[in-house]
């Protein structure tokens, strides 16, 4: 990928913030999303469009695509799963365990 994209310097900490910061913008609208839309919907639709996207990413010609492709994929669809496991186990532990004394 270095070689193929020509990157140079500082351009694989570059990709590596753009991604960081898609991971933590991402987690805000998808568990905002999670609270009007069924996790049986929201998840598989994530799952999907991040596929789509991480294919996209293979087909990239300069590294400006990637970096487009590395953001949206992480702000967009990636932090669904991890927001949907923090959401799911603080919201109703109680109905799946009993309280134990």
């Amino acid at each position: 990928m270095k070689e193929g994209l020509n990157l140079k310097g500082n351009d694989l900490n570059l990709l590596t913030t753009y991604w960081t910061i898609g991971y933590i913008l991402g987690q805000f609208p998808s568990q905002m999303a999670m609270t009007r839309i069924r996790p049986s919907i929201w998840l598989p639709t994530m799952e999907i469009i991040w596929s789509l996207l991480t294919i996209c990413v293979a087909g990239a010609k300069n590294k400006e695509t990637v970096f487009a492709y590395v953001f949206s994929a992480k702000a967009i669809a990636r932090d669904s799963r991890l927001t949907f496991v923090a959401f799911d186990f603080s919201s109703d532990s109680s109905r799946r365990q009993p309280m134990q004394e």
